[in-house]
């Protein structure tokens, strides 16, 4: 059942104008979610919202409404996760080294929780189809999630499986030819409220704003940065700005390149990097993506003091890892 003339507010509140029209206040950012996933808006409204927010750009404040919204409908359990890692992206022009930092995480006792979902692009290699050349199988329920930690440290579930209305938002992309703030709330969201969370994004500009929603929501560990096709996924070639959290403090710092180019694309394979892992062969780009990727999750969990700290642990995780 729709409200639409409840509804209209907000949209008149973004669309006033160039003098009339301001950015939405968390608790209005927060209702108006909220009836966007219980379905409470009409068709047009809900692209003349996501529309208009797009125009506008969101602000850290109707993030964390959104974000509020959204733990609120999906209703997670309360399962221990140490690192939230939102995966939505998807590789185009390299493997998917970050699922190797994910697991590299998880076998040295880390539980890792990863969520994302099948995009757009039929020219990306998304994670839910990578993982089976793991021999991960996704999750699809709290109960698989649960036993998936216990068991292996890692899990990783579509967001379909959280909620259908989230993932028809997501998939909104197809028709409006453009990213829309849930997006945004996705990489943020953390259902189980883990401790430490990533968010890697495409367009730099966007870290700040997941800082600093990220703090108004109550967030203890985490950082946002520019990854590789907007995975997170450190990028070799260029300094990476990291818009942190560190014990609820915003800080920023610099991960200082490695490589003086950019390194060729290639075409994205989660085999080869899974041949990577079990030693079958080498690869030192990709074996330094993995150090480097890991070394920023250990600097954002507080397990390091510094990028140097941070890589030698994920270069001895590395050599010792389980193969």
């Amino acid at each position: 059942m729709t409200n639409p003339i409840e509804f209209s507010s907000f949209i008149k509140i973004l669309g006033k104008g160039k003098t009339g029209s301001r950015a939405l206040d968390q608790q209005q950012a927060y209702l108006a979610m909220q009836m966007i996933l219980a379905e409470q808006v009409e068709d047009v409204q809900l692209g003349a919202f996501l529309a208009l927010l797009r125009v506008k750009e969101e602000t850290p404040e109707e993030l964390a409404g959104f974000t509020r919204a959204a733990r609120e409908h999906i209703n997670a359990p309360k399962i221990i996760v140490d690192i939230d890692w939102p995966s939505y992206a998807g590789k185009k022009t390299q493997h998917p080294w970050y699922l190797l930092s994910a697991l590299l995480l998880a076998q040295n006792g880390l539980r890792v929780f990863m969520h994302g979902a099948l995009g757009t692009s039929d020219d990306r290699l998304y994670t839910e189809h990578a993982l089976t050349a793991l021999n991960i199988t996704p999750c699809q329920s709290w109960k698989e999630i649960e036993q998936s930690l216990n068991q292996d440290n890692f899990a990783f579930m579509p967001t379909h499986c959280f909620s259908q209305r989230l993932t028809s938002l997501l998939e909104l992309k197809k028709l409006l030819a453009l990213r829309s703030s849930v997006h945004s709330m996705a990489r943020l969201f953390n259902p189980f409220i883990a401790p430490t969370s990533l968010q890697g994004i495409f367009h730099p500009n966007y870290a700040p704003a997941h800082q600093q929603a990220s703090v108004l929501l109550g967030q203890k560990n985490s950082a946002s940065f520019k990854g590789q096709n907007g995975e997170a996924e450190i990028r070799l070639e260029a300094d990476s700005k990291l818009s942190m959290i560190e014990d609820g403090v915003a800080v920023n710092k610099i991960w200082q390149r490695s490589l003086s180019a950019k390194p060729a694309d290639v075409l994205p394979s989660a085999e080869y990097v899974a041949s990577i892992w079990s030693n079958n062969i080498h690869d030192s780009l990709g074996e330094s993506i993995v150090v480097n990727t890991t070394g920023v999750v250990l600097l954002a969990h507080g397990m390091a003091n510094s990028q140097d700290d941070a890589v030698n642990i994920a270069k001895g995780w590395w050599a010792s890892r389980n193969k």
